[in-house]
């Protein structure tokens, strides 16, 4: 559940201020060129018409991100030499592909848990995420027993030079139990061995490893050319591959910013939060439902969608059927007790999902 919530708040935190462009009408698709696309008839405006160079830059990039299988990232059977691999899938974030290894147990000593994993053994490989390094570059570094190491894409903007970001954690033991040593050594084997990969992944679309979701192809900025029929509004850079965040036009601050993440959710936390929010009892998560959607509505005017909770998905490769439950989260401030503009926002893009093949 800890490492569930952290990957929720590492989602959260995604939201970031940096250059605008006002942007009104419906999405197209670029062309890749760089140059803002002519408007016509039969093509009408689209948040990208308005893009700074910069921003229409990092838009296309990440549109080209979305379409890749993260899982193709990592090679396999080097990360099959650290320690048997349990499962191989998508991450709560669907730009990660998470390596979940076996983790013998033993007698722990605790009254309440019996047993715990042995402390010290790779636990969960991650790779996928992208960053703009900060002077780290393809040096493995720790935090406590979490080991982190990045490779340069060759790709740059304005945010810095990218790189794709690899970690790896190791299991704990018993509650009480002291931080183990991180084991970069073994995260710098497996992703000097994935390194020929990054140059040619595969596509989300053919991959056996991802838990495929049509939510996953739509254009998270997409929603802006909706809400700007009736107001003019900025997206906000940096751009993500699963996320966007927007503004109205000419406004600083974050009174009006808004920001859309889509994610993925294990079923069982799903049950729970849902549970939770049509008890009645919680004062800070509230029951609602977008377009038919079950979703939990915070007091901090958080919204998350779960999208067709009922039929989670899974990867088809046998080492691939974790099950997950698309998501969508929507976040700003509002001062309208029923956060009215962030659930109306968390509407358009429930209702991209369902339009989308």
């Amino acid at each position: 559940m800890g490492a569930q919530f952290l990957g929720t708040l590492a989602i959260a935190m995604l939201v970031v201020s940096g250059c605008s462009g006002t942007v009104e009408g419906r999405a197209v698709k670029g062309d890749g060129s760089g140059a803002a696309p002519t408007s016509t008839a039969s093509q009408p405006p689209s948040y990208r018409d308005k893009l700074s160079p910069e921003l229409r830059k990092q838009v296309d990039h990440a549109r080209e991100i979305q379409k890749i299988d993260p899982c193709s990232l990592i090679d396999l059977e080097a990360a099959g030499r650290l320690a048997t691999i349990a499962s191989v899938g998508t991450d709560t974030r669907p730009i990660n592909c998470e390596v979940e290894y076996e983790v013998p147990k033993q007698p722990s000593g605790d009254a309440f848990d019996s047993y715990s994993e042995v402390p010290g053994l790779p636990h969960q490989l991650n790779g996928g995420q992208r960053y703009p390094d900060r002077d780290s570059g393809e040096t493995p570094h720790n935090i406590g027993s979490m080991c982190f190491m990045g490779l340069f894409t060759g790709y740059e903007d304005a945010e810095g030079k990218e790189t794709i970001s690899y970690s790896l954690t190791v299991s704990s033991g018993p509650s009480g139990t002291k931080d183990q040593p991180p084991r970069c050594q073994d995260l710098e084997s497996v992703v000097n061995a994935s390194r020929s990969l990054t140059a040619h992944p595969t596509t989300r679309s053919e991959s056996r490893r991802i838990a495929q979701s049509k939510l996953m192809t739509i254009d998270p900025c997409a929603v802006v050319d909706v809400l700007s029929r009736d107001q003019k509004l900025e997206v906000t850079g940096p751009i993500s591959p699963f996320g966007c965040v927007f503004r109205t036009e000419g406004t600083t601050g974050s009174a009006t910013k808004r920001s859309v993440t889509l994610m993925f959710e294990e079923p069982d936390i799903v049950r729970r939060a849902l549970a939770y929010a049509k008890s009645g009892r919680s004062s800070t998560s509230k029951y609602v439902e977008v377009l038919g959607m079950p979703a939990d509505l915070g007091s901090d005017c958080r919204v998350i969608a779960y999208l067709d909770p009922d039929h989670p998905v899974t990867g088809s490769d046998p080492m691939s059927k974790k099950p997950w439950v698309p998501a969508v989260m929507v976040g700003g401030e509002d001062t309208d007790p029923g956060c009215q503009s962030i659930v109306t926002a968390a509407t358009e893009v429930v209702r991209l999902y369902k339009e989308a093949k």
